[in-house]
């Protein structure tokens, strides 16, 4: 099936037209987050963690996590794992 830009049917077939100027970032961020984004590669990879959802914000002197976490070491102390990143004196 060809759809044409513009036609009805594109955004079904095509979420981000590429006429459109909204696109995805994938791997791109800005030095202005990585902080947030090493942290949550982190633990998105770390064994026993499991989320559901994970979203890493930058606050003052720290990093606010929010998200569902599964673990099966029960209920693992996050600020004392990140306590020791540079950067991150304060975990919420």
């Amino acid at each position: 099936m060809n759809v044409e830009p513009n036609s009805p049917l594109t955004a079904m077939h095509d979420p981000v037209p590429a006429h459109s100027c909204l696109g995805t970032c994938g791997e791109q961020t800005s030095d202005g987050h990585s902080l947030e984004v090493k942290i949550q590669r982190w633990l998105l990879q770390h064994p026993g963690l499991a989320f559901a959802s994970l979203v890493v914000r930058r606050i003052p002197e720290g990093i606010c996590i929010e998200g569902v976490l599964e673990s099966d070491e029960g209920s693992p102390d996050l600020c004392v794992m990140l306590g020791h990143l540079p950067g991150v004196r304060r975990v919420i």
